[in-house]
């Protein structure tokens, strides 16, 4: 199920009814990125096969804010995702409401 409040293509919603209010959860970013040497903060160059990556996210505060920010060019780049997204945009997001951050590390 594609979630329209989004406004992005590949925004599916693993539970919960359509209309209702997107609270907090767990969240699945799938990237398709492409071989490259990347500089990525404190971390300083990774070299990055090419492929699919999964990034698993929690959104506490609600998925709208978060999930938007993946998508936007020109953020500042915060957190290591965000150097990853700056470049390679999502081509898919799964969003599991009510998720717990245990689940995220499990």
């Amino acid at each position: 199920m594609r979630i329209g409040d989004f406004g992005e293509e590949g925004v599916y919603l693993l539970e919960g009814p359509p209309g209702r209010e997107w609270g907090g959860g767990i969240y699945v970013l799938l990237l398709d990125v492409e071989e490259c040497t990347l500089s990525v903060g404190s971390l300083g160059e990774v070299r990055l096969k090419g492929g699919y990556a999964a990034y698993i996210g929690s959104a506490v505060g609600g998925f709208s804010q978060r999930v938007r920010r993946h998508f936007r060019r020109g953020k500042r780049l915060r957190w290591h995702i965000d150097y990853l997204t700056e470049r390679f945009r999502p081509v898919r997001v799964v969003l599991l409401p009510g998720a717990t951050k245990e689940l995220e590390e499990a």
